[in-house]
């Protein structure tokens, strides 16, 4: 156990509510990200990449700027958007990089109006550069706070596990995605990972797992295909049967998994593995330029830490970058609604980042797991190759990686990741 933490004392920085400034600023974060990406669009190249290096060297921009102009451009969330935003003279060098190269008149001005409308809603609120950045961390702390606030998470998980009678190492999942039927939908294969579940005490069947829900939202949607096969992966798991330690049972077209018990005679850990998919769940190109797709990752369970994959096949290049959040809520009913959003009002705070790796190897605390884990995504993305549309090559390394890892989450939460659709013109 680690030493209780001693209070400390608190700025106004700390204690400050930062929710009702992203609910001020979001239309015009939004209208920022909308004309700028015009903007930036109308002096590319027909086909160019749209990555930081390639707008650095068409603007003559440095990379810091190049950066900072794709962040605003495409990210999905108004938090990353407002920490992102171009220092000092930031915007005037991008702002006449595009004059220079030949900018359309109504583009420049709209992206002017954009900026000089969210920079008088950040001067009236009195808003520092660094305050903007510790918004877009989703807190209001300096570094010392943050150490503190790691080892109060710390603490969190070792108490909750007492009081709840159970934990994990980790739990780990990922959402992969490519496309089906000829590109314009797509199909999604979820793998999951539950390591180390441990009884602190006797307790009723404690619900680890509940997967995908049935989709009923239109008529393509309607004709998604869920397996009702079991996704339990007995090569992957241990045990490697379901019924004692581990139950399951298929309610209202979605899976639920509990964990029971240990076996007395087992020092074995148990781990559990699951996959499963849903073919054509929606269309994969749009023609609003602010549709964002969501993938969650609820838990009550307390862990360690928690990973949160999701693989994009690069085919598909996303009009937003998959940026991360995290929320003080958890749909457990296996036979409920799927939530679609989230409210600011149960954000919490997450210094985790969404960033895109080179391979699917897990972090120093889990790198034991990295093969296991490899061969589950692996096993993933093999379903997809089964697709009956084999144009697009489905092997693992022919997807992006964007990972979220995070130590010692809060319980319950939910891990939220954002992307944009490719548009109808990308």
């Amino acid at each position: 156990m680690v030493d209780p933490v001693a209070e400390t004392s608190t700025t106004p920085m700390s204690t400050l509510d930062f929710r009702p400034i992203l609910r001020e600023l979001t239309d015009s974060a939004m209208e920022v990200r909308r004309s700028l990406r015009a903007a930036i669009l109308a002096v590319l190249p027909p086909g160019t990449d749209f990555t930081s290096r390639r707008i650095a060297d068409v603007l003559g921009l440095d990379k810091t700027s190049g950066w900072r102009c794709v962040r605003v451009a495409t990210i999905a969330d108004v938090a990353g958007i407002l920490g992102s935003l171009p220092r000092g003279r930031g915007w005037s060098k991008i702002l006449e990089a595009l004059e220079r190269t030949g900018c359309p008149d109504d583009a420049l001005a709209s992206l002017r109006a954009a900026v000089d409308g969210l920079h008088d809603r950040i001067v009236r609120r009195g808003i520092s550069q660094a305050m903007l950045e510790v918004i877009a961390a989703g807190e209001l702390d300096d570094a010392a706070r943050k150490i503190v606030l790691r080892r109060i998470r710390q603490q969190h998980f070792e108490s909750t596990l007492l009081v709840l009678g159970v934990s994990a190492r980790t739990r780990m999942g990922a959402t992969i995605v490519a496309p089906a039927q000829g590109g314009d939908v797509a199909d999604v294969v979820g793998v999951t990972l539950v390591e180390g579940l441990e009884r602190h005490r006797d307790g009723p069947p404690w619900n680890i797992h509940v997967g995908f829900t049935p989709l009923r939202r239109g008529r393509r949607d309607a004709e998604a295909d869920t397996a009702e096969a079991s996704p339990f992966l007995p090569a992957w798991s241990t045990p490697d049967t379901l019924g004692e330690e581990i139950v399951a049972e298929h309610v209202e077209g979605r899976w639920r998994f509990d964990f029971v018990s240990r076996r007395p005679d087992d020092p074995d850990p148990i781990r559990v593995a699951l996959c499963e998919s849903i073919r054509g769940t929606g269309p994969l190109r749009t023609d609003d330029p602010d549709k964002l797709v969501t993938f969650a990752m609820p838990h009550g369970l307390p862990v360690q830490s928690t990973v949160f994959d999701l693989l994009l096949h690069r085919s598909i290049e996303p009009s937003a970058i998959p940026y991360a959040a995290l929320y003080a809520t958890i749909d457990r009913d296996a036979n409920g609604s799927a939530r679609s959003d989230w409210p600011e009002t149960t954000r919490l705070p997450l210094d985790a980042a969404t960033t895109e790796i080179d391979d699917p190897d897990l972090p120093e605390p889990l790198e034991d797991l990295s093969q296991t884990w490899r061969e589950l995504l692996e096993h993933g993305a093999d379903l997809l190759e089964r697709s009956p549309d084999r144009s697009l090559d489905r092997a693992l390394d022919e997807f992006r990686i964007h990972r979220t890892f995070i130590p010692h989450p809060p319980v319950p939460a939910t891990v939220v990741v954002r992307w944009g659709l490719p548009g109808d013109g990308a």
